[in-house]
Order: C-alpha cells, then structure tokens, then sequence
C-alpha cells in the first residue's frame, strides 16, 4: 500500500477550496491542495499561527503561484498547519493539515509495534490517535507512547499497564474504556480536556491549563510539575492513599466554580503531618491551605473558595452580593 508510510494527514476545506477526493495521506505522501476558483493570478497563503503569508516554491512545495500546490517532504510539526489560495485577490477557504493514526492490533497487543498501527509507524506527539471498536486485539501501553489528541470509540478499550505513561498533548474523548494504572502525563501546552473518571497516577507538566468534564478521582500521585488545574462545577478527589506533589504558584488548582479539591484520608490512622491544598480563584492568585489533622481521627476534607464573604450560604455555595466591610 503506498499510503502506509508514517503518521496520516487530513487535509480539511470547505466551499470553494477543496482537497483532492483522497484527503487522508501519510506524512511522507506527496499532497496536492487545489482551488475551484479560476483566475488569472494564484497565490498560496500559510498560516502558522501568526496570520497567513505568501509562500514560495522550494523543496516543499511547488505550484504556489498556481491553481495547485503541491507539498512533500512534510514533517510532523506541521500538526494544523493551515493553508489557502488568493485566486484574483479573493481568500479561498481553508485547509487544515493534521496528522493521525488508526490502531488496528492486527498482530498483538502492543502500542509500541509499529506494525499494529494503520500508517505502519507508532504515533507521535503530534498525531491524533482514534482507537477503534473491532479490532483484533486491544491496545495496551507498557513504556512511554505520546498522543496528540486521543479518541476512544465506542467498543474500544485502552489499557496503560502500571509502568507505562501516556503523554498526551491534546484532548482525551473516551466513549469507550480507559484503563489506566500507570500515568497520565498531561504533556501539551495548548489548554486540554479530560474525561471524568478514576485514574492512578496524574502529572501536568506541559504548561497548560487542564479541564476535567466530570468529576475525577486520582488513587496514586498527582504530580503537578507546571500547569494549572481548572475545576469549573466538578470535584477533584484525591484518594485515600493519594499524594499530591511538586505544588507551587504556577502549579495548583484554579477553583472557577461549584467544583472542590477534595483529600481523603487525613488524620490519625491515615495521612499525617501538614497536607496541602493548592488552590486559588483565578490563574493570578494562589492561596493554598494547609490542614494538620493529626489529633482526629482519618477523614475527607474538602475546600471550596469564592472571591469575598458573605452573610448566607447554600452548602459551599454563596448566597447574595459578598459583604462590603
């Protein structure tokens, strides 16, 4: 198959710009992005993140002052490289590169051969990831694999064995089942969305702000290296051996709504010493809190914060306008 090279690349436009009717390439395939709009004079446009440019023929790419370009050669930080034409001075729509892989597990359970993967090469950090439902067999991560964005499809199932780490760089949707008793190393820089759920172990260590869709329970170490933790209306636990680590100012959890860090176990007979919670209301402000139970008994303590006092409140939740003095 010539297709099965390395990571795939969906090419995506709309309207008066379109992808030839095969928009699905491996990395190292040569693709050809075509305008419909004819005109006298053609330029290619790309955009990095900074606003488009004009772009010129070089080993990547030829044909960009015509209808066609055509691009080789492509490396996998091209992820959303973006891409369109001035046909006659008029903006044609946009495509929209990015890279992924399919895991088939036509030959066993490992996530790190290449040969259980549908462009013939393991995924990157800059691959978009779908697990499908069907297949042969699971996908189980034993070492370190990376993942852009990751899909779990309905059926599907993913397991990180207890030494293994997943680094995700993106979002994670699980419509399927996650296993994980290993690590979830939230590794991208770009804001990222979790399911809900139990996990063992958790790091945030790329920078970014990680948001939880439902409530989420960590049983092991949550290691929050660099990145925040935003809880909007869900509650964070943290299980009764669970361990939080490497808090700082610019590493805590941002509480934006009804959502409350909650850690289970402490006092006599459970966690001792100071425990710290590393909260605060906004990505400006850190405000942990450090509970000392050692004369009570083992217990669940949460917290809760909202900018001001006030005179009423529903459970955690204020009532009214906070005081003024």
């Amino acid at each position: 198959n010539p297709y099965q090279y390395s990571s795939l690349i969906e090419v995506t436009g709309a309207f008066s710009c379109s992808a030839p009717l095969q928009t699905t390439f491996c990395s190292t395939t040569d693709i050809d992005l075509t305008s419909t709009l004819s005109a006298n004079k053609y330029q290619w446009q790309l955009n990095t993140g900074s606003g488009f440019v004009n772009i010129n023929d070089n080993t990547n790419y030829s044909g960009t002052n015509s209808n066609t370009l055509h691009i080789s050669n492509i490396p996998s930080s091209w992820y959303d490289y973006q891409y369109r034409c001035l046909a006659d001075g008029i903006n044609d729509n946009v495509f929209v590169l990015q890279f992924k892989n399919t895991w088939t597990g036509s030959v066993s359970t490992s996530r790190e051969n290449s040969a259980n993967w549908s462009c013939g090469t393991v995924p990157t950090d800059s691959t978009d990831v779908l697990i499908p439902a069907g297949t042969v067999n699971a996908s189980i991560i034993t070492t370190t694999a990376q993942s852009k964005n990751l899909m779990i499809a309905t059926g599907a199932s993913l397991i990180v064995n207890s030494n293994g780490i997943l680094q995700l760089h993106g979002d994670l949707l699980n419509n399927g089942a996650f296993e994980d008793n290993g690590t979830l190393d939230i590794a991208g820089n770009d804001n990222v969305t979790i399911p809900g759920g139990t996990y063992t172990n958790l790091k945030i260590s790329g920078g970014n702000i990680l948001n939880i869709d439902a409530p989420l329970t960590t049983t092991g170490n949550l290691d929050l290296i660099n990145g925040k933790i935003f809880l909007g209306d869900n509650d964070f636990t943290i299980g009764n051996a669970g361990t939080i680590t490497n808090q700082s100012s610019s590493s805590y959890f941002v509480i934006n709504g009804t959502g409350k860090l909650i850690q289970n176990n402490i006092g006599s007979g459970g966690k001792s010493g100071n425990i710290i919670f590393p909260v605060g209301t906004s990505s400006q402000s850190y405000t942990p809190l450090t509970l000392n139970n050692a004369l009570g008994a083992a217990d669940n303590f949460s917290i809760s914060m909202s900018d001001g006092v006030y005179s009423n409140y529903s459970g955690f939740n204020p009532i009214g306008s906070p005081l003024n003095s």
